[in-house]
């Protein structure tokens, strides 16, 4: 019994040794561009989900917790993005070995954090997957009061879907809905100068009453897309901590950020165009997941002034 004790420590520190490590070679990736950040951080996050929980909650929230978001926002890797990782990484080891770590210690720790890294990149991280148009898909946009950004992005994405395909258009084929995560707006109208923006670029839009978002809205929706960080830790106070938990331990998290930045809020800057860009953006990525055509209604919604 102790000894089976005493090999689960030995294994849970070596763990927590091997994550912070990666941890350390990760920040270093973030203005090193030899280092491959992302990697790094997800064997760091694999490390601490085995031996501390408080560390991996530590990781998730620090500013490398953007790398695990945007990957899981992905669903994974690329096959040419694996390739790149892999032979940066090994290129990375063998240059470090060979022409600067002199210590033979310090040279078998370097390759095999490499070797594990490659074995990790190559094997264990799942491929991207593409999203599939299915018989109904369920958009959620959210941003702080539901009169600017996320009403405009619910906006942008029924025009490119009627744009694209008429027969998309219904609401057979998606449901496609916005809301708040706080009440300071609710029952308001779509905002004056977000309107305007709309109808510059020929985008229609509908009376529109702001809402806060529901527990029922998580299990109603296939997609809660946030305009910035912020939203996603206003969800934890709406929404709970288990929702959260349980939605950040699934393979691709419902609750995501539309772009893999944040959507900055025209409230405060003003720049509606700018918010429209980003916006229109994250449509296109959107609906190209899901295979739809939207590049010619694009140009001419970009053209239109």
């Amino acid at each position: 019994m102790k000894e089976t004790k005493s090999r689960n420590t030995y294994a849970r520190w070596l763990f927590i040794v091997a994550g912070c490590i990666a941890v350390v070679l990760g920040t270093i990736g973030v203005v090193v561009p030899g280092l491959p950040t992302t990697p790094l951080v997800l064997l760091a996050s694999w490390c601490f989900y085995k031996s501390s929980p408080r560390l991996q909650a530590w990781l998730l929230q620090s500013f490398l917790g953007k790398y695990i978001r945007e990957y899981k926002e992905k669903g994974g890797l690329t096959p040419r993005k694996r390739v790149y990782i892999i032979l940066l990484m090994a290129t990375m080891v063998t240059i470090s070995t060979v022409f600067f770590i002199q210590d033979l210690v310090v040279r078998i720790i370097v390759v095999a954090a490499g070797l594990i890294g490659c074995i990790v990149v190559g094997f264990v991280v799942p491929k991207a997957k593409k999203i599939t148009l299915t018989t109904m898909n369920k958009i959620l946009f959210v941003c702080h009061g539901n009169i600017c950004r996320s009403v405009m992005a619910e906006m942008i994405l029924r025009h490119l879907v009627a744009q694209a395909d008429k027969t998309l258009a219904d609401d057979s084929t998606f449901i496609i809905d916005s809301c708040a995560t706080s009440r300071e707006e609710i029952g308001n109208d779509i905002y004056p100068p977000a309107k305007r923006c709309l109808s510059a670029h020929g985008v229609p839009f509908t009376r529109h009453a702001a809402r806060q978002i529901t527990r029922e809205d998580y299990e109603n929706f296939d997609m809660i897309l946030c305009m910035e960080d912020y939203n996603i830790r206003n969800l934890r106070r709406v929404l709970g901590d288990e929702i959260m938990e349980r939605d950040a331990a699934l393979p691709q998290p419902k609750i995501r950020r539309l772009l893999n930045r944040d959507v900055a809020d025209p409230w405060y800057t003003g720049d509606f165009e700018t918010t429209y860009r980003d916006l229109l953006e994250g449509c296109n990525i959107l609906l190209t997941n899901y295979g739809v055509l939207v590049s010619c209604s694009t140009r001419s919604m970009s053209s239109r002034k």
